[in-house]
């Protein structure tokens, strides 16, 4: 996320952060927007700083591998945004094989994508079109990467014309897994609409619940300071929002109340779950 030319721009991760936290989303655009916001923020993390090394070094592996098979590699080097974008256009026009770290945009979303991997198929640019292909550390698939790939899917469209069929993860063992677009794209365009609702009604007054949300991204402490200060009921090991809620409906709205119970049961919780 970030401001530029009076504008906000996002990236396919902002989405995610928001589909996991709409509490970490609003703190990073409350940051951007006030830089007061910079105490509150965790330490630098310096595990974090481990993996994205790794992830490069995946990424650059991986580029080692298309080469053995013969592709061609296209980096896009760096330089300011809009110079990456022509940059990225100029070599799908040109048919390069493999362009890595293209900078593609679509207002209000842009980002770098890993990899675009030139396929067999007519589009604006002839007979052929890209994928996006991206590279993940994790040795197993996990959700949200098919919604990135989705945005960036959709921003590629908007270049060549043509909606790619499919998208790829690598995975941390080099395997890939070749994705359908339109298994996600639904669900990638609801929680798109959501994303730009919520943004679109920002308001720097109005921090949102960090009991809303169980993820909290680099807003860990922050988030736990307003929990535990509110004693709420989040900070019980292993509960559901819908325990959270039972027992919010039983009069139980902190953590002191429902050790002091005296209640023996609740409606719709198992006795055993209660007691424990």
């Amino acid at each position: 996320m970030r401001y530029q030319s009076r504008k906000f721009l996002y990236s396919p991760s902002d989405l995610i952060t928001f589909m996991e936290s709409p509490f970490a989303s609003w703190m990073e655009k409350a940051n951007i927007l006030d830089p007061s916001f910079q105490e509150l923020m965790d330490p630098e993390d310096e595990m974090l700083k481990l993996l994205q090394k790794k992830g490069y070094e995946h990424e650059a592996d991986y580029l080692e591998v298309l080469k053995e098979t013969g592709r061609e590699i296209h980096n896009i080097s760096s330089s300011s945004p809009e110079e990456m974008k022509a940059k990225t256009r100029k070599a799908m026009k040109a048919g390069r094989d493999v362009i890595a770290q293209a900078y593609l945009a679509l207002e209000p979303f842009a980002g770098f994508a890993d990899l675009l991997v030139r396929e067999k198929g007519e589009s604006r640019l002839g007979a052929y079109h890209y994928e996006v292909w991206d590279t993940k550390l994790s040795g197993k698939m996990k959700p949200y990467y098919a919604i990135q790939l989705c945005c960036y899917a959709e921003m590629l469209q908007e270049v060549q014309e043509v909606m790619p069929k499919s998208m790829s993860i690598i995975l941390g063992n080099q395997e890939r897994k070749a994705l359908k677009l339109n298994e996600y794209y639904s669900y990638y365009q609801a929680l798109k609409s959501a994303f730009l609702e919520y943004h679109q009604g920002f308001d720097l007054e109005a921090q949102p619940d960090p009991a809303s949300s169980w993820e909290f991204g680099r807003w860990s402490s922050h988030a736990g300071s307003i929990l535990n200060q509110r004693d709420h009921l989040s900070l019980v090991a292993n509960i559901s929002r819908n325990q959270i809620k039972r027992l919010q409906q039983a009069g139980i709205q902190t953590v002191q109340q429902l050790a002091e119970t005296e209640k023996v049961s609740i409606s719709k919780i198992e006795d055993a779950v209660f007691e424990r």
